[in-house]
Formats: structure tokens, C-alpha cells, sequence
């Protein structure tokens, strides 16, 4: 099955590997062979891992269909490969894009059918909140760790925006339009020259 998200930085220099139809594959980074599975029987979005925690957020459907939404995140204990819980979060027809803030007590979910994006606590592994978004669109975020904003780039049907998130308190602080061609997708934060890629 075609990889489709990658999460890195964890003990050992291992990667987890989104393998889509329900397996997180367990990889070595010295040599990059296979050396754990992880089966969820879930269909399967993006991954973040969170390294003060030791666990891994991986968001999933409801089952294991391909079109089925991503309504969760399943958290993985980092040390045993255990399922320890499944939260439900909201809905995302895509991957479900995910971030951590900075200190890594903070997990967004971009969740573009809703229109908003949910807000994790990662010591309890509940949800705390939701911000709203701009629309209801395609939903991908970046973290800027130096002015402590959150980005959300929503691109759905000429609603095309980038909403900012103070990730302190979790509110919404502007709302940037975008005119056409441009259509705000993928999002890169550079900390050495504090700018955002779109």
C-alpha cells in the first residue's frame, strides 16, 4: 500500500509510516527497513509525533472504507506500540492535517467539514475546544513558535483564506483573502527569517 504520511524525530531515529488501509509501519532510520506494524483497521490520515509524551496522534475514519471521513485521532503509546485511546475530534475529507504547539500540550485538527479546527489536550487526550475557520474548505495548518500563532489555510469554492490562530488562548486574530489564481494549500513556516511559504 502507498505510503501517505510520515512522522519523524522519535527514540531510536525510527519513522511511523501511514501505510493508508489500517497499518502504521514501524521504520528504522539507519537502514530503513521495517522492523514493527501497527494495525489500527482504520483508514488512516496524517501523523504527529509528540516527543515530550512519547506518543503518536494518528488521525482516522470510522472504518476502514477509502472515502470515509477522518473523524478521530488514534493515540499510540510510542514505547509499546499500544492503541491506548481513540478520541473523536470532527470530520476531515482529506488527511486531517494536524500540529502540535510548541511545548507539545496542544494537538490541532483541521477538521474542513465542520469548519473548524479542533483544539487536543494531549496529558488528558481530550478535546478542549474548537476555533472556527474562515469556511469549510480544504484545511491545513503550520505553527509559527516565535510570534505563537497558528496558520489554517482554507481553499473551498473562491473562499480562499488564511485564518491566524494566537495558539496562547486559541483565538482567532486575523483572517488574510486571498484573490484568484491564488489558492492557499500547503503551508511551510522558516524560523530563522520568521516567514510563512504558502
Amino acid at each position: 500500500t502507498p505510503a501517505r504520511c510520515v512522522a519523524c524525530g522519535t527514540p531510536g531515529g525510527r519513522a511511523y509510516v501511514s501505510c493508508g488501509m489500517g497499518q502504521v509501519a514501524v521504520v528504522d532510520g539507519d537502514d530503513g527497513t521495517v522492523v514493527d506494524t501497527i494495525l489500527t483497521m482504520l483508514r488512516l490520515g496524517s501523523l504527529v509525533w509528540n516527543a515530550p509524551l512519547g506518543k503518536l496522534y494518528v488521525r482516522t475514519g470510522d472504518d476502514g472504507e477509502l472515502h470515509s471521513p477522518m473523524t478521530s485521532v488514534t493515540v499510540i503509546d510510542g514505547a509499546s506500540g499500544a492503541i491506548v485511546r481513540q478520541v473523536r475530534v470532527g470530520r476531515s475529507a482529506s488527511a486531517g492535517y494536524m500540529c502540535l504547539d510548541p511545548t507539545g500540550s496542544k494537538l490541532y485538527c483541521s477538521n474542513e467539514l465542520d469548519g473548524n479546527v479542533a483544539v487536543l489536550d494531549c496529558d488528558t487526550d481530550s478535546v478542549v475546544g474548537c476555533i472556527p475557520t474562515a469556511t469549510s474548505g480544504y484545511t491545513t495548518l503550520a505553527v509559527n513558535t516565535t510570534n505563537h500563532k497558528l496558520y489554517c489555510a482554507n481553499s473551498w469554492g473562491g473562499n480562499d483564506v488564511l485564518t491566524v490562530v494566537d495558539y496562547l488562548n486559541d483565538s482567532v486574530t486575523n483572517v488574510i483573502p486571498f484573490a484568484s489564481p491564488y489558492h492557499p494549500d500547503m503551508l511551510a513556516w522558516h524560523p530563522s527569517v520568521n516567514k510563512l511559504y504558502v
